[in-house]
């Protein structure tokens, strides 16, 4: 692997791999969405056989509001 890498080049993030972590949170937040750090999620709350929310228990930092929008889900 060492060797390939060598011979055909690395790529990586201009600014290093936080600068894309970064880049990625900011069109997320800019967009409504919120990234919460030191949270784990408990429980997924399902009714009628659908995702309705998460149950969070938030470690450190600020607690937001509880949000009533639907649910992000990936179109397969």
């Amino acid at each position: 692997m060492l060797r390939l890498s060598y011979f055909l080049g690395n790529y990586y993030p201009e600014g290093g791999s936080q600068a894309f972590a970064d880049g990625l949170a900011r069109c997320f937040e800019e967009r409504g969405g919120h990234i919460l750090t030191s949270t784990l999620a408990k429980r997924i709350v399902v009714e009628d056989g659908e995702a309705r929310g998460v149950e969070l228990e938030i470690l450190r930092g600020p607690v937001l509001p509880q949000w009533s929008g639907g649910v992000v889900r990936a179109a397969w």
